[in-house]
């Protein structure tokens, strides 16, 4: 693609674009090179609509690179099974809604474009060329269905910017028996907390004697995140902000695994995770740590920084995301600001919906 295709842009909507990416046909029985013309095309449709705000580098390699040197693609013992699981998304597309449909688009080609890279590029990486791509074609489909999972995380989905706004900043349905419960007396809150999680059917832990005398002191300042762990404790977590002050290595290396393992226990069974174990560079005090497991049969990487003592707090957005998409209930957070921690209890969705809106009344009575 010239640089004048790539930026001759026009006006494109949802529909129109969706419309182009589904008028891309593949034929039946396509060759290798068939098939990655397809997508060099879809490629160019992306950069005129999508990606015209971008510009694309000198050095930057993509899917016209991959159909220029085929020869040296297909002595890739995978080429032939990446070729076709490209084949079958690109078919997809007819299957899909227009969110969707562009949606995919965007990650296939980001992903065999970064793929190209990985072949092709010996600036890219420490490794040779291709060295980095599982060789055996069991392991190069389970590779590949990460990395699609991970390009999906990291381009997002069309129109996600405003959907996430509106849920980061939904309209709770605030009633007078939230205001009600941010004005009454601690006893008071733990009794309508207690008597709401039972009606959504959860299960609540009685209070010790001296948690009662602790909460009955005019004195005691009522934290959400010190109710969800006296009502909650098996389904409570807590994420600590600044934890690695004279933290050992193998401490930093095992906090994210912790707080992974932690949300598992707090669904009580729902997650189960497996050969979950983390990786860091000691040359470098574990700045960057990548943490794997398995669940619902695939692999999930996550990747996250620290800067000196302090925690990455990425990890909360990833466990928001992961439980949206493959858990039954939610996480609630603590909206209150804690000495350097945030406590999160799950709850099933009505429950946690519920408790959304007390601990929104508490919010907006602490701002006063």
């Amino acid at each position: 693609m010239t640089t004048k295709d790539q930026n001759d842009t026009t006006e494109w909507t949802e529909q129109s674009l969706s419309a182009q990416l589904r008028e891309l046909s593949v034929p039946e029985k396509a060759t290798s090179s068939e098939m990655l013309v397809v997508l060099a095309q879809v490629n160019q449709l992306l950069w005129k609509t999508l990606w015209s705000d971008d510009k694309k580098g000198d050095d930057e390699l993509d899917v016209n690179d991959l159909i220029a040197r085929t020869d040296e693609f297909n002595q890739f013992i995978f080429a032939p099974w990446l070729v076709n699981s490209i084949q079958q998304k690109l078919r997809s597309f007819s299957e899909l809604d227009d969110a969707d449909c562009i949606h995919q688009a965007n990650v296939l080609v980001s992903a065999v474009n970064g793929i190209t890279h990985m072949i092709f590029d010996a600036n890219s990486y420490d490794t040779e060329p291709g060295e980095a791509i599982p060789k055996k074609e069991s392991d190069f489909a389970d590779w590949w269905e990460t990395v699609i999972d991970m390009t999906s995380d990291k381009v997002g989905g069309f129109g996600d910017e405003e959907e996430n706004e509106d849920e980061d900043e939904e309209d709770l349905d605030l009633g007078p028996e939230h205001q009600a419960f941010a004005e009454a007396d601690n006893e008071e809150k733990f009794a309508i907390l207690r008597k709401m999680l039972e009606s959504n059917g959860v299960k609540v832990a009685n209070l010790s004697d001296d948690d009662q005398s602790e909460i009955a002191d005019p004195d005691y300042y009522f934290s959400p995140s010190e109710a969800f762990g006296k009502l909650l404790p098996g389904r409570y977590c807590e994420m600590d902000f600044e934890p690695f002050g004279c933290a050992s290595e193998d401490e930093v290396k095992d906090f994210y695994p912790d707080l992974w393992r932690a949300a598992a226990r707090a669904t009580l069974g729902e997650l189960k995770l497996t050969d979950l174990r983390s990786e860091g560079d000691s040359s470098d005090d574990f700045s960057e740590i990548t943490v794997r497991f398995h669940a619902f049969g695939k692999e999930h990487v996550f990747n996250y920084e620290n800067s000196g003592s302090w925690s990455d707090g990425q990890f909360l957005d990833d466990l928001k995301a992961f439980t949206k998409r493959y858990l039954q209930g939610r996480f609630v957070f603590d909206p209150i600001n804690n000495d350097g921690f945030v406590g999160y209890v799950y709850l099933p969705i009505e429950a946690a919906n519920e408790l959304k809106s007390y601990l929104a009344a508490i919010e907006a009575d602490f701002d006063e």
